[in-house]
């Protein structure tokens, strides 16, 4: 695989590097699974720790959603590379790595993977583990991800919010075609994590191109996003910006913002890196790579603001 090639999966959060195999190894304790959803063969990857697997173990639900648009982008990478499925044995909770049915999501934007019902294969994940009699805490489903995995995790949001109880899309703002159709059943908490200098997905909204130039349909503003899931939430339209900047010397620096008052509770917040790229935060900068996905940010992990925010401490 060229280092070009390389660098491209890695804005997809594939994060391979040039020597790296093609195939990605499981993450410690996962399994692979199939499923066959609307005649297609689906997989994805699970770990299950020991302690849920105890007779009448509920615990917490974690989906995590790899990027797209790159051949070879998987939920194996997704989980070893974020570093995300090293936390569900030592927190307690269950953690899924879905694959795409080709190198897309099925997200809501126009071009981007519409041959595959992605809603559906979650709800047939979900109805596996019952199968499988993996305990599981039904009102604690989150859902995350990046780029594309981002804005699945914000279509899920809208149309599976009976389901989930929060979302934390990484490196994306809502799709404009996605907004006007979104109807979210009860309120939903949304941590949206977002560089206001991402060279792909733009924090000003408008158009998202792949590497190839080709259209990937239009998102709202980092902004609108923000306001869009304060009004779907109810909650009183204010927001506090408490900047950070917990490392000078990483070229960025972060607001948080939150919206307060949010129908039953539910919280509605936004870590925008001033500075910051295509990114999922806490990773090194790795030199070419950079190039492509803009400055890596080293203000928080976001694994463990994730988590925290979905209540896994």
């Amino acid at each position: 695989m060229k280092c070009f090639s390389a660098a491209l999966a890695v804005a997809a959060l594939a994060l391979t590097s040039c020597s790296a195999p093609a195939t990605v190894p499981l993450p410690r304790g996962g399994d692979e699974r199939l499923l066959t959803v609307d005649g297609l063969t689906r997989s994805y990857t699970i770990v299950v720790p020991s302690q849920c697997r105890m007779q009448g173990a509920l615990c917490p639900l974690v989906f995590g959603f790899h990027g797209g648009g790159v051949r070879g982008v998987s939920g194996n990478q997704f989980a070893r590379q974020t570093g995300l499925a090293n936390y569900a044995a030592p927190r307690g909770f269950i953690f899924i790595a879905p694959n795409a049915h080709g190198t897309n999501w099925n997200d809501g934007r126009p071009g981007t993977g519409a041959t595959a019902n992605d809603v559906r294969f979650v709800r047939e994940i979900l109805l596996a583990l019952k199968r499988d009699g993996i305990g599981y805490n039904a009102a604690r489903i989150y859902a995350t991800g990046m780029s594309n995995g981002g804005h699945l995790s914000f279509r899920l949001g809208c149309e599976m919010a009976g389901v989930f109880a929060a979302i934390a899309p990484v490196a994306a703002s809502l799709g404009e075609d996605l907004s006007r159709t979104c109807r979210p059943a009860r309120p939903i908490s949304v941590l949206n994590i977002v560089g206001t200098a991402d060279p792909i997905s733009p924090y000003s909204g408008g158009a998202i191109r792949n590497f190839r130039g080709e259209l990937r349909g239009d998102i709202l503003s980092s902004d609108a996003t923000l306001g869009f899931w304060g009004r779907a939430n109810r909650c009183e339209h204010r927001a506090d910006a408490q900047p950070s900047d917990q490392n000078p010397n990483d070229g960025t620096s972060v607001v948080i913002s939150r919206l307060y008052a949010c129908q039953d509770s539910v919280l509605v917040q936004r870590r925008a890196i001033v500075g910051g790229g295509h990114i999922w935060p806490g990773h090194a900068d790795r030199g070419v790579i950079a190039l492509i996905t803009g400055r890596q940010s080293s203000e928080f992990d976001a694994n463990l603001v994730i988590l925290q925010f979905f209540g896994i401490t």
